[in-house]
């Protein structure tokens, strides 16, 4: 090793050069410092990760597609519901978040999440023609249900959800988290 300052070579493990007085650094010292360094790197790295993984999995816990077992007994689920009027549901829709709301439709659409996990988009109003209008989103979790099954629900007003229709256009219909459903008439 040589000292920076005088170009002294120093044979000996020396802190100061025995020759002007400079102060030597020692490069296992240097080393050793980029290791430890790296190391406490890759620690906190890691520990980010499985904050991060821990934090995603509290989130996939309460996400909206997932349906929650309801504590309430059907009878009281049923005894609580609400048959609001789409257009107070779509125009005052803060007015019954948390509320359990009934309805019958048909089923438009089934898109499945989750094993045993869906979103129903269900037309609620019947006309001559059978049920095209007043669409609810419905998250559902149980059996398979189909396109075309007319279907009760009870479940608890989420607000408004808004989607991408097939012609990119946005649409927004309310959105019901289901506690209870029966099948009332099966498709076909």
């Amino acid at each position: 090793m040589y000292c920076k300052e005088c170009g002294t070579e120093i044979t000996e493990k020396r802190e100061v050069c025995p020759n002007c007085g400079t102060t030597l650094k020692n490069k296992k010292s240097i080393g050793k410092t980029f290791v430890k360094g790296f190391f406490y790197s890759i620690v906190i790295l890691f520990g980010l990760m499985m904050i991060g993984a821990f934090m995603s999995g509290v989130n996939e816990g309460i996400s909206k597609d997932a349906t929650t077992p309801p504590s309430m007994t059907v009878e009281e689920i049923k005894s609580r519901a609400l048959a609001i009027p789409y257009d107070d549901l779509m125009r005052n829709n803060d007015n019954y978040i948390g509320e359990i709301i009934y309805s019958r439709g048909e089923i438009l659409q089934v898109s499945e999440r989750r094993t045993n996990n869906y979103v129903l988009r269900v037309a609620t109003k019947q006309s001559t023609y059978g049920y095209h209008e007043d669409i609810i989103w419905v998250n559902y979790k149980g059996n398979r249900l189909l396109e075309g099954d007319i279907i009760d629900i009870w479940g608890e007003s989420k607000g408004l959800e808004t989607y991408s229709a097939v012609l990119g256009n946005q649409v927004t219909i309310p959105e019901i988290d289901s506690l209870h459903v029966e099948l009332v008439t099966k498709a076909g």
